[in-house]
């Protein structure tokens, strides 16, 4: 059962950077911990500019806002793009088991989506 204390914030400036292995690691550990036990973090240090989280946060809540009707004319599955979902991996790369290809993009997202099975 998930945790109930409040979500980690993890500092990921060692992905986006030129860090040591060693820091990679150590960030790469604090993720999995997290998805173990929360299923959800916050990040920091990802480099993505104030000015367009605040575009993100706008664009969400104009989406949400609109009648089902409305979300459904935009669903993924009607061939909707979203840069967030978007691969976080490098293009060309893949997780073991994964059935999704690679982003034509540089890595870009914004959120983590984890999974402990």
């Amino acid at each position: 059962m998930p945790d109930s204390a409040p979500l980690p914030v993890i500092d990921v400036t060692p992905l986006v950077g030129q860090a040591p292995e060693a820091a990679r690691a150590a960030v790469a550990s604090q993720i999995q911990a997290a998805c173990r036990a929360h299923g959800f973090f916050y990040i920091t240090g990802h480099g993505v500019p104030d000015g367009l989280l605040d575009q993100l946060a706008e664009a969400s809540a104009e989406f949400f806002a609109l009648p089902l009707a409305g979300k459904l004319e935009i669903a993924m599955e009607r061939g909707a793009t979203v840069a967030a979902c978007r691969s976080p991996l490098p293009p060309g790369t893949a997780r073991a088991g994964s059935t999704r290809r690679p982003s034509p993009a540089p890595w870009s997202a914004t959120s983590v989506t984890c999974s402990t099975g």
